[in-house]
C-alpha cells in the first residue's frame, strides 16, 4: 500500500503492478497501517480515521473525537489495539480496532510523526 495526498495504491503482485484504491473519501489521506489483506486504516486531514475489514471494499468512519487534532502516523499490534502519534506529544490509543479513541498522557509536548510497534 502507498499512501499519498490525493489516496492510496495498491498491489497484488509484489510491486509488478499498482491500482488506486477507493477510500470513499474526497479529504486527502496523510497515513495508514496495512495489518493483513483484509485490515487497513488510514488517517485523512483534519484528524478522521477510517477502517477497512474486506481488503478496501468499503470503509467505515471512526466515532472517535479524534477530528481536529494534528494526527501524524497510525500503528496497530493486531486487529483490536492500535496508536495514533500527532503534533505536540498527542498519544491517541485504542483497544476496539478504532472505533473509539482515548487520548493518553504523554512525556512530550514535541510532535511526534511516526510510531512503529
Amino acid at each position: 500500500m502507498c499512501i499519498g495526498q490525493k489516496g492510496l495504491l495498491k498491489t497484488y503482485d509484489a510491486g509488478k503492478t499498482w491500482a488506486r484504491f477507493d477510500t470513499d473519501s474526497t479529504r486527502g489521506v496523510w497515513a495508514g497501517h496495512l495489518l493483513d489483506s483484509n485490515n487497513a486504516w488510514t488517517m485523512v486531514y483534519s484528524g478522521y480515521v477510517r477502517r477497512t475489514t474486506n481488503s478496501g471494499s468499503s470503509w467505515q468512519w471512526s466515532t472517535a473525537d479524534t477530528f481536529g487534532f494534528e494526527l501524524r502516523d497510525i500503528n496497530f499490534i493486531d486487529e483490536h489495539w492500535g496508536f495514533i502519534v500527532g503534533a505536540l506529544g498527542e498519544v491517541f490509543q485504542t483497544y476496539d480496532g478504532g472505533s473509539t479513541w482515548d487520548l493518553r498522557p504523554s512525556v512530550t509536548q514535541n510532535d511526534l510523526n511516526s510510531i512503529y510497534s
